[in-house]
């Protein structure tokens, strides 16, 4: 099978691009020869992709260009985030949407033109989402029946405590023994919703000794930017901006924390949350993330951050060891690639 996936970016080795890296690289194990077409490519991703013909594009025009003289070649497409499920029409060929959430604009209220949402229903066989919820969202957007809810995975073997190293974590980030630690990963936006876990350090700073909030993810965004201005404004010396870390620095402080805290709102959050939970830290996940259906009975369901950090403190939230095993038996990547797979040859066959 010859699979083109086409995902705007991946200067940024976010969830998305880890849920493209491992599925390409299943594929490619499997036998079948897989294409990215983006608009740009980071070297710590690229060297993920052994084997894949990287296509990267200084414009959109040349990405798509070059994808529709290259369409006798191509068994199947998977677009994932906005605008790369437009890039097929006019033309047709078996056509999966990987709707990890839905555009920018869209989750902020606003709709898609009538002239993209005929594009999509003319140009898409298949929608994959990764939960009942967002299927239902997507089938209210778009109109398309043909649904399907493939789970993310985690590498359970890599987030594992016992590879953690605490001291290094706390050397790094001037974390001291102490310390209450509270980690909100994620890139900054109004979606991952910092400003609710920042709001409830303000509160509870002189209640809880040595509270210490780390923020990690992608800080160079506007509101990234309000919250570095908040926190050095009002001398929050315990609050700590890290920006996006190594993946072997996320283990070490989801192993070291006291709570790892996501008040997300109706986005994306899915993989972060399981890391997290593979970890076997304790976990406290907004009521309104989009994942509930995976969550009952491994985490703490919290309506706000401050809730959430008295919780923790007062030892109501604790680590959930059966989260760890649910996990490795539902959510890997294995997984994730079979039933990228399955809807492949449904939309082909």
């Amino acid at each position: 099978m010859n699979v083109a996936i086409l995902h705007p970016s991946f200067k940024v080795y976010g969830g998305a691009e880890l849920a493209i890296v491992k599925l390409a690289r299943n594929l490619i194990r499997e036998g079948d020869n897989v294409s990215i077409y983006t608009l740009g490519m980071s070297s710590e991703v690229r060297k993920e992709l052994e084997g894949v013909d990287i296509k990267c594009f200084k414009s959109i025009k040349a990405l798509k260009d070059t994808l529709h003289h290259s369409l006798n070649s191509i068994d199947i497409m998977n677009s994932h985030n906005h605008p790369m499920e437009l890039m097929l029409y006019p033309a047709k060929i078996p056509h999966v949407w990987s709707h990890n959430e839905p555009p920018d604009l869209v989750l902020r209220g606003r709709r898609h033109s009538l002239m993209e949402l005929a594009i999509i229903s003319n140009s898409v066989d298949k929608i994959v989402v990764f939960s009942e919820y967002n299927r239902e969202r997507a089938r209210e957007l778009y109109g398309v029946e043909d649904i399907r809810v493939v789970p993310f995975g985690v590498d359970t073997e890599y987030y594992d405590r016992r590879k953690a190293n605490i001291s290094r974590a706390e050397e790094e980030l001037g974390i001291n023994e102490d310390d209450f630690v509270v980690v909100h990963p994620g890139w900054m936006s109004y979606f991952k919703n910092q400003f609710d876990s920042l709001l409830a350090y303000v509160e509870l700073k002189d209640k809880i000794p040595n509270l210490k909030l780390v923020y990690f993810g992608v800080d160079s965004t506007e509101y990234g930017r309000l919250i570095k201005r908040a926190v050095k404004a009002h001398k929050l010396t315990n609050v700590i901006v890290a920006g996006f870390i190594p993946n072997s620095l996320k283990r070490d402080l989801y192993a070291r924390c006291n709570l790892a805290l996501f008040p997300y709102r109706e986005q994306g959050g899915f993989i972060s949350i399981f890391e997290a939970l593979s970890m076997e830290c304790p976990v406290a996940v907004s009521s309104k993330a989009p994942c509930q259906e995976y969550l009952k009975g491994l985490c703490y369901i919290m309506e706000s951050s401050k809730e959430a950090i008295l919780k923790a403190y007062n030892g109501e939230i604790t680590p959930n060891r059966r989260a760890r095993e649910y996990i490795q038996r539902n959510l890997t990547w294995e997984k994730y690639a079979s039933s990228m797979r399955r809807v492949y040859n449904d939309t082909l066959y």
